[in-house]
């Protein structure tokens, strides 16, 4: 089972040079349905990578559908397993 988290990401002049800025609301939504619809999703644009096709577990969101290199991101992130890095300290019970 897939479990998706947010935390306080890292500014927009910070996030790697292969991540791709997506800002169309539709496929924001497509990306927000992969992730399962969490409801604290929402986003004006979302900064992702694909590798082979598919989405990278590491994701940053942006509440402005404009981005400024000074904006603080949302990290987006899923974890597969407890013994996932990522993982917060309260699921590794």
């Amino acid at each position: 089972m897939v479990h998706v988290f947010c935390k306080e990401g890292i500014l927009v002049e910070d996030i790697p040079a292969d991540y791709i800025l997506i800002v169309d609301s539709q496929e924001i939504e497509e990306i927000k349905k992969y992730l399962g619809s969490p409801s604290w999703f929402d986003y004006g644009c979302i900064f992702v990578k694909v590798i082979e096709g598919d989405y990278h577990p590491v994701m940053y969101g942006l509440y402005w559908c404009i981005p400024r290199d000074h904006h603080k991101t949302d990290m987006i992130y899923m974890v597969h397993s407890t013994a996932d890095p990522l993982c917060p300290e309260c699921m590794r019970g």
